[in-house]
């Protein structure tokens, strides 16, 4: 089997940024509601 090295790189950034960018709206908005 040949691994898609660049499409499973892909796909980790892009759920790396992903749920960095959930962090950060979670933090908003439990800001917002305290």
């Amino acid at each position: 089997m040949i691994i898609p090295w660049c499409r499973v790189a892909n796909i980790f950034i892009l759920t790396w940024l992903y749920a960095v960018v959930g962090l950060k709206k979670e933090q908003k908005t439990s800001r917002k509601c305290l």
